[in-house]
């Protein structure tokens, strides 16, 4: 598993880490999870200062930060709750999607 992870690893400098990570991996332990990316990736690099800067859901793919130190996590994290960064999803459907009756 830990050469799948670093295979995902899209971007990365002194700052910030990015995995592409895949749908089936929590991005962190904890509810019945031992181990997530962040997990991974510390064991990979043997580095305890990696800290997620958001998550995705355990069945979601997509990109997920990572902050290499303490100053990198509040700057992002400053970004988000500021509202300068922009998440963008998109679902791949087979068949027919009914209209919500929550509309």
């Amino acid at each position: 598993m830990l050469a799948r992870i670093g295979a995902a690893i899209v971007f990365e400098d002194k700052h910030v880490l990015v995995l592409d990570k895949p749908s089936g991996l929590a991005s962190h332990g904890g509810s019945g999870v031992r181990h997530g990316a962040i997990e991974a990736l510390r064991d990979l690099r043997g580095d305890t200062r990696l800290e997620l800067v958001h998550r995705l859901d355990r069945d979601t793919s997509g990109i997920l930060v990572f902050a290499k130190s303490r100053a990198a996590l509040l700057a992002l994290q400053s970004e988000m709750r500021a509202g300068r960064v922009e998440k963008r999803y998109l679902a791949l459907l087979d068949g027919r999607l009914e209209p919500s009756p929550f509309r």
